[in-house]
């Protein structure tokens, strides 16, 4: 019996023993949290330390309290333009984070500065150096080319049809048959092609009418222009008008024409002046006077 006691009474304070450890165990470790956190707040409050740093328009200012926070501030005025092609870009410190980074440049903001980027430089002139251009279409190129040609035979054609001397004559023919073979060969089955064959023909046969070498060819005179027989026989009396109007008029044929009209038979010839005796025509730049017998007066 005094065993069992003895036993009951060790347990009980081995158990307090054991209670009063795991109270001490938990104080410390709730001590040494807290001072951790104190140690770690006081530390990062006093050693980080930045002074200020200018990146291009965006300045980045040292924090009072707790950790590092950049501010940026955009600049109100403008950046300086430089001389040159260059652009008006700002050389810095380039930052280090993104976050730091300013707004994208607009180089457009200055109206000087487009001007210059789109309109100071020089033009862009294109020199093919005897190389055909890339960006034209060939068979458009070819249609162009041809009708140069043409053009230019034409040119030596009618050269050579107002040249007096022979080897002015022949030279020019040859030259536009020539152009008409070069067009010939290049395209023989189009419509330039087959009129360029037609042309050359007809030049050749010049070629062959015209006098040997060394002989000069005498201008033939050239027939002034007549008057249609047919004007001045039916050209037949004069309506003299004496009125303030003065508005003549003649009888041609079984017409009553007046001053600025044309002959209905032959409507080269206009009537340019009315008087009293004859009727004045303009025909192939040519003036006739046709005097009228039958005269008939109107008040």
């Amino acid at each position: 019996m005094m065993i069992r006691r003895r036993w009951r009474k060790n347990l009980k304070s081995a158990t307090a023993v054991a209670v009063l450890v795991l109270c001490a165990a938990s104080a410390f470790l709730f001590l040494g949290q807290k001072a951790a956190a104190q140690n770690t707040v006081t530390t990062s409050a006093t050693e980080v330390v930045l002074p200020p740093v200018a990146v291009g328009t965006v300045t980045v200012a040292p924090p009072t309290t707790g950790p590092v926070v950049g501010s940026g501030e955009t600049s109100p005025t403008a950046p300086p333009a430089i001389e040159g092609p260059l652009l008006p870009i700002e050389t810095g410190v380039a930052p280090v984070r993104e976050i730091d980074e300013g707004a994208a440049l607009n180089i457009f903001a200055d109206p000087a500065v487009a001007q210059k980027l789109l309109f100071g430089g020089k033009k862009f002139l294109y020199d093919a150096k005897g190389r055909p251009d890339p960006m034209v279409i060939p068979w458009v190129r070819t249609e162009i080319v041809l009708r140069e040609r043409i053009n230019q035979a034409q040119a030596y054609i009618k050269e050579a049809d107002g040249a007096q001397d022979v080897e002015t004559k022949r030279s020019r023919y040859i030259q536009a048959l020539e152009e008409f073979d070069q067009v010939v060969k290049a395209d023989p089955t189009s419509i330039l092609g087959k009129d360029a064959r037609v042309q050359s023909e007809k030049i050749r046969a010049l070629l062959d009418k015209l006098p040997p070498k060394g002989v000069v060819l005498t201008p033939t005179p050239t027939k002034p222009p007549e008057l249609p027989p047919w004007i001045p026989a039916n050209t037949k009396a004069i309506l003299f008008d004496q009125s303030p109007k003065h508005d003549h008029r003649v009888l041609v044929g079984d017409e009553v024409l007046r001053v600025g009209s044309a002959v209905s038979k032959y409507p080269e010839a206009k009537i340019i002046e009315i008087s009293r005796e004859a009727v004045v025509y303009e025909y192939m730049k040519t003036r006739f006077n046709i005097k009228v017998e039958i005269e008939l007066t109107r008040e």
